[in-house]
């Protein structure tokens, strides 16, 4: 059978972004491809989003749940009916803010015949805003540390064109194909994640039974993102939540106890930066993904779990607005920290620092794994710098700044030798009992 001849099911999931999903409907309608269906699942939205679809597309297959199921719970619908349908060899899953290319699901379809051992392959995924910059390539999961490394994050296509498929572990439900027949053996998205780790598990879990997942650089998409300035709490809930359940229940034996010291380490480092920068209800959001995770609570947050991110008291953007010349440090982090800069303030501009900079003239932006906790540079002191992380956190390089790393580097070592077994006892014991 010729290519755009195979039956695929395309399912786009929405809540309250009418018109973004209006232009993913219109992308969509634009393949170059023929034997398709489009049902989109509606998470209860009260932006008009249904009536908005009713109107424009008439002829695609619309849900209205009549709650908000989450990402989870809103593919499921669309997935269960597809299923029901008993004609699609593949199912396609698109987030509702993304465009996808005219030939994105004829290059998904046409790596997936040339394998059949292939359960998911994704796409090549832009940022939407800045649109020759790669968001991903599919991501690894590093289970040395508990994270998730996004192939090829950041990357200007300026530099090169990317063309390899890669074998990855997880590819983004934005831009996703699946096998019907992986999708009958492994089972459909585990609802209960609601947002965040859903499509981490379900790979994995598609892994399990034999199949292989690749992202494809001839399928391309372009994903609108947040900006990385976010405005509640509660992707900070689901977060952490989620990856607590996820390495607790997938962690091999030999390393369950490292990877979750490192997971519960991280959480404190999380905690002492949001109140450090009184960020009080991004710490209280993930006290409460920490307990329930420890406690194994799962399915939609509850109102009081989240909430308003809060204005930290040192502030990037009044460092960056300043009159003054910005330039970066060169080291191993500072790809990250630009890459989020670029995400976040599109309109900076900032160089490179050199020997030259060493001087009270601009201020220095010194990239580092995490405000408080790396290796001082002796290189920039007495000049007007800051550390800066990948999250934008900013730190004086200075005495007030040492002196805030002192303080932090003596309570996570407390929390290490007086916590943190406590913690693994209660966490083991939920493993236990799964098992």
């Amino acid at each position: 059978m010729e290519i755009c001849n195979i039956p695929v099911g395309i399912v786009i999931c929405n809540w309250n972004k009418k018109d973004y999903v209006l232009k993913c409907i219109e992308s969509v309608k634009q393949l170059n491809y023929r034997n398709y269906d489009i049902t989109v699942v509606d998470n209860a939205s009260t932006d008009g989003s249904v009536e908005a679809i009713e109107a424009e597309y008439p002829d695609v297959t619309l849900i209205k749940n009549t709650e908000n199921k989450g990402g989870s719970g809103g593919f499921n619908t669309g997935i269960k009916y597809m299923l029901n349908k008993n004609k699609y060899k593949y199912l396609y899953l698109l987030d509702n803010d993304v465009i996808v290319d005219q030939d994105a699901l004829y290059e998904l379809v046409k790596e997936m015949e040339s394998d059949e051992h292939l359960g998911i392959v994704g796409s090549k995924i832009y940022v939407m805003d800045i649109p020759n910059q790669i968001q991903e390539l599919g991501a690894f999961v590093r289970w040395n540390n508990a994270t998730l490394e996004f192939n090829k994050r950041g990357y200007i296509e300026e530099e090169g064109i990317v063309t390899e498929n890669v074998e990855v572990d997880y590819v983004p439900a934005c831009s996703l194909l699946v096998r019907v027949n992986a999708v009958e053996t492994a089972g459909i998205m585990d609802e209960e994640f609601f947002l965040y780790w859903d499509d981490i598990e379900w790979a994995h879990r598609i892994k399990l039974k034999g199949y292989t997942i690749k992202a494809i650089s001839s399928s391309k998409v372009w994903h609108k993102l947040g900006g990385g300035n976010k405005t509640n709490t509660l992707g900070t809930y689901y977060f952490w939540r989620n990856r607590i359940y996820f390495f607790n229940q997938y962690a091999p034996e030999e390393q369950w106890e490292e990877i979750m010291s490192t997971i519960f380490e991280d959480y404190f480092t999380g905690m002492y930066t949001s109140l450090f920068y009184g960020k009080k209800q991004t710490a209280r959001s993930m006290y409460e993904a920490i307990k329930d995770g420890i406690n194994g609570r799962r399915g939609k947050a509850k109102e009081n779990q989240y909430g308003l991110v809060g204005t930290p008291r040192i502030k990037l953007n009044d460092i960056i607005t300043s009159d003054q010349k910005i330039v970066i440090a060169d080291n191993q982090y500072s790809h990250s920290v630009k890459t989020m800069l670029d995400r976040r303030f599109p309109d900076l501009n900032y160089g490179s620092a050199n020997d030259n900079d060493i001087t009270n003239e601009k201020v220095i932006l010194i990239p580092c794994s995490h405000v408080f906790d790396h290796t001082d540079d002796i290189k920039y002191e007495g000049t007007k710098s800051y550390w800066i992380d990948g999250y934008l956190n900013v730190l004086p390089n200075n005495t007030f700044g040492k002196k805030a790393i002192n303080r932090f580097q003596n309570k996570k070592h407390q929390f290490i030798t007086k916590q943190l077994t406590v913690l693994l006892e209660r966490l083991r014991q939920q493993r236990v009992e799964k098992e």
